[in-house]
């Protein structure tokens, strides 16, 4: 995140640490930020600490996962410079922003322009969550896994899920990495499917945004920061084919963007969280770009292929803790899905020949659908994370 120590700002993302020049000015600006937050219809209490003096051991705390408050005010009257620099050291530690209120900005309205979406990424506990594994155009296994595992009633006609009394309870969550490696055809019939489930299932379906997502849509508007190298064009052909179903198909193009728009870089409660790929703690639940960065993908395995997957994410095992949210994830394909504490990952690499996970968080529970691709598995499953 950006550590400002020059613009003044009265724009305040969430998971900021604000210096506030003194308790005068506090008062005001503790009573404007509540009033700010109040104009949002959401159950979602923001935790707001308030501090009128520097404790650096409490502030480590309230900014470290899974604490994380959304805003840490601390007054100060004096050794702003001091002050500054030692909170400076624990915003970028742990991930924060960091900003100063005082005389020259207190009376500027306060806006929260990451707040609406972060609220939005607040699950309720409506429904017993299912969360499925890199499904990669796996139509048919998508199908099976939902239909007979979790009792849904699949029309092929309307593409609609429908409900049995089994299925009810159940809402979906997909990890991501919905395209790309399968047939024209199998990632049509996904895409489809899932966007016509999206709206009409509405608060029970929820999409996490994947790094093949991301790069199709780069591709497809033309993103300005995508080097058209040889090297990236080769990478199209081979790992996003979706780019070229969508570039020749208009209307399969605007379902990928209407999906793409509704995508979310993380989805949580107050007892799990959902990536796509791994991550260091203190990116978790965050919206700023470095943390969005690596939500949705973590350092690539082909680029370090002499490396085990637990040396590319020592971090993993490093931050484990059974006394945490559930932090669950795809990305990295395994043999079978994989826990470690409370870290859990689902790509079991079923457009490789492997299977369709499907965990219920609730209750615990992994299912699987062995894919019927023919394809041989072009990564190492041998190569498991937690290989302990």
């Amino acid at each position: 995140m950006n550590i400002n120590s020059i613009n003044k700002t009265n724009i305040i993302n969430t998971h900021t640490i604000l210096l506030v020049e003194n308790n005068e000015i506090l008062s005001v600006f503790l009573y404007k930020l509540k009033a700010t937050l109040s104009l949002y219809n959401t159950d979602i209490k923001p935790k707001i600490s308030v501090m009128n003096e520097l404790k650096l051991e409490e502030v480590d705390f309230l900014s470290s996962y899974p604490n994380n408050h959304e805003f840490i005010i601390i007054g100060f009257e004096n050794n702003y410079e001091k002050i500054y620099e030692s909170v400076s050291i624990l915003a970028h530690k742990n991930n924060y922003n960091l900003n100063t209120i005082d005389h020259t900005n207190i009376h500027h309205d306060i806006t929260l322009p990451d707040w609406e979406t972060y609220i939005n990424n607040h699950l309720g506990h409506n429904y017993n969550w299912i969360v499925i594994g890199d499904v990669h155009g796996c139509f048919n296994e998508l199908i099976t896994l939902l239909t007979s595992q979790y009792g849904f009633i699949y029309d092929p006609i309307s593409k609609k899920l429908y409900d049995s009394l089994e299925s009810k309870q159940y809402g979906i969550i997909f990890v991501g990495d919905l395209v790309d490696k399968s047939s024209d055809e199998d990632i049509e019939n996904t895409l489809r499917f899932i966007h016509i489930n999206f709206n009409y299932l509405g608060d029970r379906l929820h999409i996490i945004r994947g790094n093949h997502e991301e790069m199709v849509w780069r591709w497809i508007t033309n993103d300005a920061s995508l080097e058209k190298s040889k090297q990236r064009l080769y990478e199209k052909e081979i790992y996003y084919n979706t780019t070229f179903l969508l570039e020749k198909n208009s209307e399969l193009k605007n379902i990928f963007l209407d999906l793409y728009k509704s995508m979310k870089i993380w989805i949580k409660t107050d007892s799990f969280i959902v990536t796509h790929a791994p991550c260091e703690n203190k990116f978790l639940g965050k919206l700023d770009s470095i943390s969005t960065k690596k939500q949705i993908k973590c350092e690539s395995r082909s680029k370090n292929s002499n490396k085990t997957n637990d040396e590319i994410t020592p971090y993993l095992m490093i931050e484990a803790n059974e006394h945490h949210p559930k932090h669950i994830f795809g990305h990295m394909g395994q043999t079978n899905a994989r826990i470690f504490k409370n870290k859990i990952c689902i790509d079991t690499g079923c457009v490789y020949g492997g299977s369709l996970t499907g965990y219920t968080v609730h209750d615990n529970i992994i299912k699987y659908i062995p894919s019927i691709s023919t394809k041989k598995a072009k990564n190492d499953y041998s190569n498991n994370l937690f290989n302990i």
